[in-house]
């Protein structure tokens, strides 16, 4: 008697483009609302493409305020890979003990349909900064990320200007799939 055992095997090769952390490409769309008075977002503070890539100092031209009701858009190059554990980092400007301020993170693969990946805000402290961070969840990647503010105006004052986007950052490698 011959035992005869076939075996045949797909060896899928991952290449690294870009190591993770890396950071979102471009601003595709965005709505600044206004201060909680109703009055326009500071100029120095209204910069889209701010919020792009991470800025260590303490300067209003280092973030983008996404003002009350306000919004933003960011596209990755290279597809953020649902990995193990989060996939997203959203980081925030806040400088100290201040009233919560809040935004709502979705992921989008083609810019048009969108999970809610869960709420930023501005509590879990990292020097300056605030750090949120999320897992893809039922996606298996995303190009689109979107950053929308959901602050409650009635805890702030009037010069107020909502959720301050410093970055949107990868937290998987950039791979060539």
């Amino acid at each position: 008697d011959e035992l005869f055992i076939a075996t045949h095997a797909v060896v899928k090769k991952t290449t690294v483009i870009t190591a993770a952390p890396y950071y979102a490409s471009s601003v595709d769309f965005c709505s600044q609302g206004p201060k909680n008075n109703g009055d326009p977002v500071d100029e120095v503070r209204s910069v889209p493409e701010q919020g792009l890539v991470f800025e260590t100092g303490r300067d209003p031209s280092n973030f983008f305020s996404l003002g009350f009701g306000g919004w933003i858009i960011v596209e990755f190059d290279c597809p953020i890979q649902n990995g193990d554990g989060n996939d997203v980092k959203i980081i925030e400007d806040t400088w100290g003990a201040y009233s919560l301020e809040k935004a709502d993170v979705w992921a989008s693969q083609d810019g048009a349909t969108w999970i809610l990946l869960g709420e930023a805000d501005n509590t879990n402290f990292a020097g300056i900064h605030t750090i949120s961070e999320f897992d893809l969840d039922g996606l298996e990647w995303a190009r689109y990320i979107k950053v929308v503010d959901t602050t409650d105006p009635a805890v702030h004052n009037g010069a107020a200007d909502g959720y301050d986007l410093n970055a949107v950052e990868s937290l998987q490698d950039c791979v060539e799939i």
